[in-house]
C-alpha cells in the first residue's frame, strides 16, 4: 500500500475521506467522470437519490463544456457588432467512453442574422473504431453587442 492508497489527515473532513479527480477539460471525458463519480458514491453507500444527483452534476458539467465549445466555434461566424447567447442545448449520450481518447467535431447547421444552430458530435477512437459517443444540438441567439475576441489557442 502506498501513500496514495490511503488518505492523509489533511484529506479527511470530520473523519470522512475525500476524493479529488483531476482531468483535462474535455467533454469527451464526461461519461468516464460520470461513471467514476457514481461508482465511488455506490462504494461509499450513498443512497440512489444521491448517486443520481452526482450523475446529474456531471451531466451539467458536460452541458457547460459543450456550450462553451459551441460558443468558441460560433465566434468566427459573428458579424462585427454582434454577440451570441445560448437559447437551447440538447445532448444525447449514445455510449460511454470505455478506453482510448475522444474528440469533438462541431458543425454549423445554420448561421443567420439572428440565430446559429450547430451540431457537436463527440467521437471515440478506442479499439481502432471511431464510434459516435454523444451528439449535441446547440441553438444560439445572435444579438447586438460587442463581438468577442478569443485568444489564439495553441493548435494540436
Amino acid at each position: 500500500m502506498s501513500d496514495l492508497d490511503s488518505p492523509s489527515p489533511a484529506d479527511t473532513l470530520d473523519g470522512v475521506s475525500t476524493v479529488e479527480v483531476r482531468t483535462s477539460a474535455s467533454a469527451a471525458l464526461i461519461p468516464t467522470i460520470r461513471a467514476v463519480a457514481s461508482d465511488l458514491a455506490a462504494r461509499a453507500d450513498f443512497d440512489l437519490d444521491a448517486i443520481s444527483d452526482l450523475r446529474m452534476a456531471v451531466d451539467e458539467a458536460c452541458a457547460t463544456l459543450v456550450d462553451v465549445a459551441g460558443g468558441h466555434f460560433g465566434v468566427d461566424h459573428l458579424r462585427e457588432g454582434t454577440t451570441m447567447t445560448t437559447a437551447d442545448l440538447v445532448i444525447r449520450y449514445l455510449r460511454p467512453i470505455r478506453q482510448g481518447t475522444a474528440f469533438a467535431v462541431p458543425r454549423m447547421l445554420r448561421s443567420g442574422r439572428r440565430a446559429m444552430v450547430m451540431q457537436i458530435d463527440v467521437y471515440g477512437d478506442g479499439e481502432g473504431d471511431e464510434a459516435l459517443l454523444a451528439t449535441a444540438t446547440v441553438n444560439f441567439a445572435v444579438i447586438d453587442g460587442a463581438t468577442p475576441k478569443l485568444p489564439d489557442w495553441p493548435r494540436a
